[in-house]
């Protein structure tokens, strides 16, 4: 490699650190990116423009062309919007969330390509455990400053509140934060493995932290998503012979055992301390609101039962579907991925995800099914994140969120550029 092309990957890479940066810290991924206009803009100008400057270079450069396994799924998916849209009676709004989804695909397809390119995407890896790092700590330390506030008015020490002042940080939304964080730390435990005792400290660590700060957020979407993730995958991680002879190694070492019952007494013992705060927070009304949009949502894939009534339509359309006397509350979204997407897009959208968890399903049957352990233990890991997404949103929705979207990318391209690469003659 010339002295030139050095220099040119390392200026991409600082481009790339500022936008990963942008979206995870500084809020373009986040509430400033989709409220804030001048964000907006700014994000989907920046967007285009990668995305040009990559499709002129891959025509002269054969490895940088689009590729990737889940072609179909890709094309089922903006299918399936594109019939959508073509049957609402809102096109307007339509246009804009169609335009926006094919621009998350032509970024997904990059992502995919800068995984495929060892330079980058060991880089981009770490800076995903980077990110897992500061951010818990970072939200740890906001946190923390919000109660030495709340303790200075109250003029005397007692058990402090979760999601103190809500905060979300750049989100805007605490349970925003303990998905990125959840997510990071699946990022962090497939790049680094669990091959030595270094390795299992870095994971051990991070763990530790992403755990407090899930607690501290308050998130019940996020209690729940951790909870039904661990309770599916743990015992069908645990199926595999080889993989209860990796569990057996790991507890067969003093130090492992010591940091898990140390882990185990922390949570317990934290949960005890504020408990007055966690039974607050599970019994916190939000249940007459939330079945309302629910039912709003299911008249509406009622009423358009095949196509939905269009992208980007349930926010504006929501009123006409909300009977009387529930909560009418206006909100961009349904606090519910699957029947929003049900509500908008229909069967046709149900069956273009569909087509999306078949591929992707067959990605990660492929990496289980090779003789790689670092393949396979990224199967898992994309598997728990891909759990864990949809359980969470069964209170959620979380589509419109890039920060998200990157870090769920940086295990699910990394596993379709090996898949794809794997595959070249």
């Amino acid at each position: 490699m010339t002295g030139s092309m050095k220099l040119g990957r390392l200026v991409v890479w600082a481009l790339i650190v500022m936008a990963v940066v942008y979206l995870t810290v500084a809020g373009g991924g986040g509430f400033f990116g989709l409220y804030v206009g001048a964000f907006r803009v700014l994000s989907v100008g920046v967007a285009v423009v990668a995305i040009g400057v990559w499709l002129i270079w891959s025509t002269r450069h054969e490895q940088w062309r689009p590729r990737t396994a889940l072609w179909p799924a890709i094309v089922a998916c903006l299918a399936a919007l594109v019939v959508s849209t073509l049957a609402s009676a809102e096109p307007r709004f339509a246009y804009d969330y169609l335009a926006y989804s094919a621009l998350l695909a032509g970024l997904y397809l990059l992502m995919q390509r800068l995984m495929a390119d060892p330079f980058f995407r060991d880089r981009l890896s770490a800076l995903g455990v980077l990110l897992g790092f500061g951010l818990s700590t970072l939200y740890i330390g906001a946190v923390f400053l919000h109660w030495v506030d709340f303790w200075r008015d109250l003029g005397r020490f007692s058990i402090p509140p979760l999601r103190p002042d809500f905060e979300g940080l750049a989100y805007g939304n605490p349970s925003t934060v303990a998905t990125v964080c959840i997510l990071l730390f699946l990022v962090t435990v497939a790049h680094v493995g669990l091959a030595s005792r270094r390795q299992v400290a870095v994971v051990f660590s991070l763990g530790v932290l992403t755990a407090l700060v899930v607690f501290l957020t308050g998130s019940r979407g996020a209690w729940v998503g951790g909870a039904l993730a661990a309770g599916v995958l743990i015992p069908c991680w645990m199926s595999s012979r080889a993989n209860r002879m990796v569990a057996r190694r790991l507890l067969a070492r003093a130090g492992v055992r010591r940091a898990l019952s140390l882990g185990s007494l922390g949570l317990i013992g934290l949960t005890l301390a504020f408990l007055p705060a966690v039974v607050s927070r599970i019994l916190e009304p939000a249940s007459d609101t939330r079945l309302s949009f629910y039912e709003a949502s299911i008249r509406m894939f009622l009423h358009k039962p095949i196509t939905g009534l269009g992208p980007g339509t349930w926010v504006v359309e929501r009123i006409h579907y909300t009977a009387a006397p529930a909560s009418d509350y206006y909100i961009p979204h349904a606090h519910n991925i699957w029947l929003q997407t049900l509500s908008e897009l229909g069967l046709v959208g149900m069956m273009g995800g569909g087509v999306m968890a078949v591929a992707i399903g067959a990605m990660l049957l492929r990496a289980w099914r090779s003789d790689e352990p670092p393949r396979q233990l990224h199967a898992w890991a994309a598997l728990t994140a891909l759990v864990y997404l949809g359980a969470h949103q069964l209170f959620d929705f979380y589509p419109n969120m890039p920060a998200i979207g990157f870090c769920l990318a940086l295990l699910i391209a990394r596993l379709d550029a090996l898949d794809t690469n794997g595959r070249q003659p």
